[in-house]
């Protein structure tokens, strides 16, 4: 099975910053692409500098883009663009586009399903709030926003899902090893049900247990903060 990391570098930052972080990324030492894929996702305006900067072995991701062709659209960024700066990767759904700018499940499909006609390979993101975690619709809502996807989206080769569990992001909780494993295994049944492929071989996913894709992830977040803080702490 191959390992996915995709960083971001979020609304933040200067041009310099960004340049550190490419420095830091470039001198890391990481797998080879048939062990661990790493994606770059920079704001919008420091794409085409990330993209010159960084190693050819890393991807670079938008951080999303509009739902069909261009258009009057003030501030929005067409997937063509994209395809035009050869930027290969995008990310979809991330939590903050579903709820502060209130894209649905269905309007998160459909972007998901018109970049892909593009050639462009999607990093979909799903994930629940707390509200909605703790009032035990975990699995509910993390199923109707794949499914959202599933429906819309027919070249599973060229998406990565991605679980954000929205409900640790400015809360101060942090995901246990077992909450991870309980949204792994209803992934794994997701998968079976909406009869979408995973990542990789299915048979090397499903012989490797839960904690093991758990610690991984870990491993991934730590590599994140540590190349951050190391840029920006020294």
């Amino acid at each position: 099975m191959r390992a996915f990391s995709y960083h971001f570098v979020f609304m933040n930052g200067t041009k310099d910053d960004v340049k550190k972080i490419d420095s830091v990324l470039n001198e890391a030492d990481v797998p080879s692409e048939d062990v661990v894929e790493v994606v770059v996702s920079p704001p919008i305006v420091f794409l085409g500098l990330v993209k010159s900067l960084l190693r050819s072995d890393f991807g670079v991701a938008a951080q999303n883009c509009w739902v069909r062709r261009g258009g009057a659209f003030t501030g929005e960024i067409s997937a063509e663009m994209l395809v035009n700066l050869n930027i290969p990767w995008v990310i979809l759904g991330h939590s903050e586009r579903r709820l502060l700018l209130n894209e649905s499940d269905e309007f998160v499909g459909d972007k998901v399903a018109y970049a892909l006609t593009l050639g462009l390979k999607v990093i979909a993101c799903v994930g629940e709030t707390l509200e909605q975690r703790e009032s035990g619709s975990t699995m509910a809502v993390v199923s109707a926003q794949t499914k959202a996807i599933a429906e819309k989206g027919s070249n599973w080769d060229n998406i990565v899902l991605a679980y954000e569990p929205v409900w640790t992001i400015g809360t101060g909780k942090v995901a246990t090893p077992s909450q991870a494993q309980e949204t792994g295994v209803a992934f794994m049944a997701l998968n079976s049900f909406c009869n979408l492929p995973l990542r990789g071989r299915s048979d090397a996913v499903q012989t490797i247990p839960l904690p093991e894709l758990y610690d991984c992830c870990c491993m991934l977040t730590v590599l994140r903060l540590s190349l951050m803080l190391n840029s920006f702490c020294n």
